[in-house]
């Protein structure tokens, strides 16, 4: 049995189907409108939302076994829920002492000038906090491959597209070392969009 649609507060129908206020149409899947000359399908599982005053149907889903209790909405393989943190790098926020902050920031932006002074951190602060040794490894993987790159363009600069090669590749080292640093600052765990992995 089909109920009349009702006027809505503001004048005009209420749509059918969806939230009041909403506009969500009415048949086929969430979001897609329904296509002219065929039926509506009823979708199983999917919880359905009726109308304000009106009775709910019942709904079509699995059925239970006798004395099982019901089971929380679990996401499907893959997904993950709104505040759920992945493993790897995402989880945790990053943690420094000043002394190792100065070092990053000192990796990520000096390493745009002179190359080798993320290499050579990576080397000497062994007794950094794993957090600390993840944004120094990853500046000196990124700064290494921007090292060699600066080192070609010096040879380009012969037949002059050197020149520009190379002010394209150190304003590229700067402002990515610069990002790279904000990230370490909030507490991410930043990895640069190329480099040469050998520092891990």
């Amino acid at each position: 049995m089909s109920y009349p649609p009702q006027p809505g507060p503001y004048g005009g129908q209420q749509p059918t189907g969806g939230q009041p206020g909403y506009g969500a149409p009415s048949g086929g899947q969430p979001g897609y409108p329904q296509q002219p000359g065929y039926p509506q399908q009823p979708q199983q599982g999917y919880p359905q939302q009726a109308q304000p005053g009106y009775p709910q149907q019942p709904q079509q889903g699995y059925p239970q076994q006798p004395g099982q209790q019901p089971q929380p909405y679990q996401p499907q393989g893959g997904y993950q829920q709104y505040q759920q943190q992945g493993g790897g790098y995402g989880q945790g926020q990053g943690q420094m002492t000043p002394d190792e902050q100065g070092t990053v920031a000192l990796c990520h932006i000096g390493g745009a000038i002179i190359p080798l002074i993320p290499i050579i951190m990576y080397f000497v602060k062994g007794d950094a906090s794993p957090f600390a040794k993840h944004h120094i490894g990853q500046a000196a993987n990124f700064h290494l491959l921007m090292g060699i790159l600066q080192f070609v363009n010096g040879l380009l600069m012969i037949v002059l597209i050197g020149f520009l090669t190379w002010i394209i590749t150190l304003v590229a080292a700067i402002m990515l070392g610069v990002k790279a640093n904000n990230a370490a600052k909030q507490g991410e765990w930043y990895k640069y969009p190329m480099g040469i992995p050998i520092a891990k």
